[in-house]
């Protein structure tokens, strides 16, 4: 990073699914161009948290030490097609 303006790229929207209905563990990376170094990027929810079912909008934050702030979003769709299972029972 060698200064200029701060921007920050959020990747693609992102789709997964559950196996189970339940939350799943989903990782990103978002990259900066310019601002000066260090540069701190927070995501909410952060990189690696788990997701749930449906639709979730991820902020993601880029602040470089001389004080410019870049912000971009994102999604991440969590589906699940298992449905409820029936299962018979015999009676003999």
């Amino acid at each position: 990073t060698t200064g200029g303006t701060l921007y920050v790229t959020c990747p693609a929207n992102k789709s997964v699914t559950s196996p189970d209905g339940g939350p799943v563990v989903v990782t990103y990376t978002a990259t900066t161009d310019g601002g000066v170094a260090p540069i701190s990027i927070t995501g909410n929810p952060a990189s690696g948290s788990a997701f749930p079912v449906g639709t979730t909008s991820v902020s993601v934050k880029a602040q470089s030490s001389d004080g410019q702030t870049s912000w971009c979003t994102f999604s991440v769709t969590v589906t699940y097609t298992g449905g409820s299972s029936t299962t018979a029972a015999s009676t003999s």
